[in-house]
């Protein structure tokens, strides 16, 4: 993928925006998710056959063999490496986008058009800034209005947040490794309910995450029982889940296969105060012992 861009753009414009970042002399093409595709079927009125393809945003769906469809388009379109991708929906449409886009003739561009507050920021950000924590304490206890008003400056500046974390570690071996916080443990949670209602959705599996990985260092003495009770209140304010029923042996059999585990290694994020991180790299010995409280 040569150049991600990550825009937020007004409704009523975006093909006009999405053009003009193209630049002169580029096609673009667009991966909208179905759903959003039937919300606004008159914004994409104007897209010509070939020049779009609809993807159905179901976890199932996400795999190589979804990706396919996109290629041939591309290359039946005469899609070259000058042009650009333009991913429009939630998380799953950005996961596939991306893959395609940087594989496609060895990378074209990429635009994000974010329609989901999950894909707008992508990370638990807010735990590692504690100005930014403050923030999201304080918005909950706001009426709808002002509620709305606030999400919108949370946006943009979990997004400044993790930008800036991201460009100091492009190779994602140092300080990028704290946007995992709550990660590990939600991926996991999210493959073992995978085909069942125990979770709904990426956000309550990462919650669950976040407050799990705090009980587990307030219980190694890592972290305060004040700080624990704090982040699930303003996680249960947001309407997430707190916890779950699951074993920690089926945790620990499920995050010996996380994608960033390595030599061995399962690089966990604690924070042992809010605003503040480390990373514990664990073997599997010491994982199933820190697991196991």
């Amino acid at each position: 993928m040569r150049g991600a861009q990550i825009v937020d753009f007004k409704k009523e414009q975006l093909l006009s925006d999405v053009y003009r970042i193209s630049g002169a002399g580029c096609r673009s093409f667009f991966v909208i998710d179905k759903n959003v595709y039937g919300l606004y079927i008159d914004l994409f009125s104007e897209l010509e056959d070939g020049e779009y393809y609809i993807y159905d945003s179901d976890e199932e769906n996400k795999n190589i063999y979804n990706v396919m469809p996109i290629y041939d388009a591309l290359l039946k379109g005469g899609y070259q490496r000058s042009d650009v991708l333009v991913a429009i929906g939630g998380g799953i449409v950005g996961d596939i986008s991306g893959f395609a886009a940087s594989t496609y003739m060895r990378g074209i561009r990429l635009i994000h058009v974010p329609t989901t507050l999950l894909a707008m920021i992508d990370s638990s950000i807010g735990s590692i800034d504690r100005d930014f924590f403050d923030i999201l304490e304080q918005s909950s206890k706001l009426n709808p209005t002002e509620q709305r008003r606030e999400v919108a400056k949370q946006i943009s500046l979990a997004q400044s947040l993790k930008r800036a974390v991201v460009d100091g570690d492009l190779l994602d071996k140092g300080a990028r490794r704290a946007l995992n916080f709550g990660h590990t443990i939600g991926h996991a949670l999210e493959s073992l309910s995978f085909g069942t209602d125990l979770i709904k959705g990426h956000g309550s599996a990462v919650a669950i995450g976040m407050c799990e990985m705090m009980r587990l260092s307030h219980s190694e003495k890592l972290s305060s029982l004040a700080d624990l009770e704090r982040l699930e209140r303003v996680v249960s304010s947001f309407s997430l889940p707190t916890s779950i029923d699951i074993s920690n042996q089926e945790l620990f059999e499920t995050m010996r296969k996380d994608k960033k585990r390595a030599a061995g290694l399962n690089h966990l994020v604690i924070c042992p105060e809010i605003g503040t991180y480390e990373i514990l790299s664990l073997d599997d010995r010491e994982l199933q012992k820190f697991l196991n409280g």
